[in-house]
């Protein structure tokens, strides 16, 4: 699904709204998020590691970039 051109306007304009702090502090919430959806599905898929290789893992997954 497509989001539609006046959503992206709106959301184009907020950023453009934002101090550089706001939007640091943006960028880093949405990595946490990534970072957490990603650490979710690698101990989805292999629940046997370490937290050590889970985090390792995880990395891997950022490293490689998208399948």
């Amino acid at each position: 699904m497509q989001t539609p051109e006046h959503v992206l306007q709106m959301q184009v304009e907020g950023y453009r709204a934002m101090t550089p702090e706001q939007k640091l502090a943006a960028v880093q919430s949405m990595l946490r998020l990534a970072w957490a959806l990603v650490e979710s599905g690698v101990d989805l898929r292999t629940p046997h590691l370490s937290p050590e290789e889970r985090t390792a893992a995880t990395r891997e997954v950022f490293r490689r970039g998208p399948a």
